[in-house]
């Protein structure tokens, strides 16, 4: 694909939907996935339509952050955008557990800007 095309998700610009080209796509549909609540075990979902769609990172909320919450959000991940987004190829994550919150970078091999997500990780 080549050229601009829709922003997703659709978003305005000048009164008509904002275009982007094919890296900040890329990048967008990453965020996009990241983003969506979806439960492994196909339970339910933030889509009930599509109930695979996204990622469980909200199961770990509430968590005490060690390496293996680093290493199954990483998992989660990674499976997610292989599910959803086939296409997009990573180059590079990073994940990062803090007191407060859970920090995604997830670098795409067609972008130059990460694909970055915060998610609380408790009250």
């Amino acid at each position: 694909m080549t050229g601009r095309s829709l922003a997703i998700p659709f978003q305005r610009s000048s009164g008509d939907f904002a275009t982007a080209e094919q890296g900040e796509l890329e990048r967008m549909q990453a965020e996009q996935v990241l983003t969506t609540e979806c439960n492994p075990d196909a339970t339910g979902g933030e889509l009930p339509w599509r109930t695979s769609f996204g990622t469980p990172l909200h199961l770990l909320r509430h968590r005490a952050a060690s390496q293996v919450l680093v290493a199954l959000a990483r998992v989660w991940i990674r499976d997610a955008l292989t599910r959803s987004a086939a296409t997009l190829k990573i180059a590079s994550m990073d994940v990062s557990a803090m007191e407060t919150q859970l920090r995604v970078a997830v670098r795409l091999a067609s972008s130059a800007a990460p694909a970055v997500v915060t998610r609380p990780r408790g009250e």
